[in-house]
């Protein structure tokens, strides 16, 4: 199951669960555009990992939750604080780490090539950088042979792959 089937089947879970009449019911519970929500109900937008920190922010969870397909809001982990971009930095960080990737070149093999040179240092720039999308995620995490959720979670265990 894709991430964003994923994200959807978990914001029903939130749907059910707040008793919500209409998708606009959902919409201000999310704190969303109800217009943005049918976008990614119809797979025609995803939303950012920062939208996702603020979602799960104002609904009191992690934002790895939101992508966790065994999501139940009644005992996701709560929080308040969501950093989802700076976990994804550092968790991947700790990946090349591990695995001895010093170059960027050495970096993007492990990744099979999912993304460019360009994307994967723009992750890392000091000012500024870029998030990845749900489908960059997606793919970083599956030539990693980890969940995309543990990626951006706040505690992230990782176990080199043996070559």
């Amino acid at each position: 199951m894709d991430l964003s089937t994923i994200l959807l089947n978990n914001l029903m879970n939130v749907y059910r669960n707040y008793n919500c009449k209409t998708y606009s019911d959902l919409s201000s519970i999310l704190n969303v555009n109800y217009n943005t929500l049918k976008g990614w109900m119809a797979h025609s937008k995803q939303p950012s990992l920062s939208t996702l920190d603020a979602i799960a922010n104002n609904l009191h969870i992690r934002t790895s939750e939101l992508l966790n397909p065994d999501f139940d809001i009644d005992t996701a982990p709560r929080a308040s604080k969501n950093r989802s971009a700076v976990n994804f930095r550092r968790n991947l960080q700790l990946v090349f780490i591990q695995n001895n990737c010093t170059s960027w070149n050495s970096r993007l093999t492990i990744l099979y090539g999912f993304i460019s040179i360009d994307s994967l240092k723009a992750f890392f720039r000091n000012n500024h950088p870029n998030s990845p999308s749900l489908l960059q995620l997606e793919h970083i995490a599956s030539a990693l042979g980890i969940k995309p959720y543990e990626l951006i979670a706040e505690e992230f265990t990782y176990e080199k792959r043996n070559k």
